[in-house]
This record gives structure tokens, C-alpha cells and sequence, in this order.
């Protein structure tokens, strides 16, 4: 348990705060309509009201440990960023608090690329130790790395890899898993752009239709 009294509210200059290695935020989400809805909010207030969370790492430099909209909007704005610094977070901790907060609002790919990079890391020696660590379900936890990990060829096809939902990265990894050959054979010789997500993973791994409809059950 950390101690409260290693806790404060602050505001610090934006230049003075370094970025988790472990975050996972793409950059679309810093250019989307919710990005400059949460900057006008901010500019109108002139701070940002929901704080971000900061450490200090154990040379005294102070990190980002969720909140990076909020602090890419202020250093846009030229305000200071109102945060809840802890002086004793450690790297591992700080992970589990950004991949909480993360499941709230955070996409498949950007979490996903947050546990690849903690897991390459060597944060954590397993995803089910990970996923104990932030209570989540490692089923989840499995899901995001899948979705991450699929071939270029794969994620490329998709306009925007922050709109693929559990169910579509499902989709393909079970496809990838059972003909990874076909899979990619039809990733290359994709030529049309894609508008949605839906109509990439429709195109990769139709589903099987029924061999009965409602139009030709057979009837008693």
C-alpha cells in the first residue's frame, strides 16, 4: 500500500513531464472529435478538471502515468497540467494503474500495445501475472496481444486499428490460427480500400453461412 502522504495534488508545466514508455495511446486518438472536445473543455476552463496521474521515477524525474490527452491538449493550450503526483510509484504499479483507467476508454490496439511492450519488457513474466496484477481478464489481456501481433499485411488493410473491436480481432486471430496461409494470401491480394473495420474482417474471414435460413428451414 502506498502511503498517503506521498501524494499531492499539482500543477506542473507540461516540458517538465516525460511519457510512460509503457503507453500505449495512438496517435489518431490525439486528432479525433473526442481529442478537440476535451481541449475546447479545457481551454474554457482554462485547466483540465478530471487530473492526470504522475510518478516520480527513482531519479526524481516526473512521468506520465495516465492522462495523455490531457496533458497533449495543455501543452497545446500553453497551460499547466493539474495532476495527482506520487513520490513512491514504481514502474510495475503505475502499468497497472495506466491499464485500469485504460479499459474504460483506451481501444483493443492501444491496450494491446501497451501489454506487448510491458511484456517484451520484462514487466511481467506471464499475461496471466499481468492480468492479476490489473485486474483484468486474461482472456482480454489474450484478445489485445492477438490483435497487435496479426501480420502488417493485416492491420494496414484497416482505415483505423483503434475502431477493431474484440469481437472483429477475435475473428482473425481464429482465422490466422486456422489457415494463416489463406489468411495472408488474401490480405495481399486485397487491392480496394476499406471504409470500416467490419468490411475488412468480413473480407478476411467470412463467416460460414447456415446451411438453414428462416427462408428455408424445413418445416414439419
Amino acid at each position: 500500500m502506498i502511503s498517503k502522504s506521498r501524494v499531492e495534488a499539482v500543477f506542473v508545466a507540461t516540458c517538465e513531464i516525460a511519457v510512460n514508455p509503457l503507453y500505449g495511446r495512438h496517435q489518431r486518438r490525439f486528432e479525433d472529435a473526442d481529442f478537440a472536445a476535451l481541449r475546447r473543455s479545457i481551454a474554457a476552463t482554462s485547466k483540465n478538471i478530471a487530473p492526470a496521474l504522475i510518478r516520480r521515477t527513482s531519479d526524481g524525474a516526473r512521468e506520465l502515468v495516465y492522462g495523455g490527452r490531457r496533458l497533449q491538449a495543455c501543452e497545446e493550450l500553453g497551460l499547466q497540467l493539474f495532476a495527482v503526483e506520487y513520490q513512491a510509484l514504481t514502474l510495475a504499479e503505475a502499468f497497472a494503474w495506466m491499464l485500469s483507467d485504460a479499459r474504460q476508454n483506451w481501444s483493443l490496439f492501444e491496450i494491446g500495445t501497451s501489454v506487448r511492450l510491458a511484456l517484451d519488457g520484462g514487466l511481467f513474466p506471464s499475461q496471466r501475472r499481468l492480468a492479476l496484477a490489473c485486474g483484468l481478464e486474461q482472456r482480454f489481456i489474450g484478445d489485445s496481444m492477438g490483435f497487435v501481433q496479426l501480420p502488417d499485411s493485416v492491420l494496414s488493410l484497416f482505415p483505423n486499428v483503434t475502431t477493431v473491436s474484440t469481437v472483429f480481432a477475435r475473428r482473425l486471430t481464429r482465422a490466422l490460427n486456422e489457415d494463416p496461409e489463406a489468411l495472408l494470401a488474401k490480405a495481399r491480394q486485397c487491392a480496394a480500400r476499406m471504409k470500416t473495420a467490419r468490411n475488412v474482417v468480413d473480407y478476411l474471414c467470412p463467416r460460414k453461412e447456415s446451411r438453414f435460413t428462416h427462408r428455408n428451414f424445413p418445416r414439419k
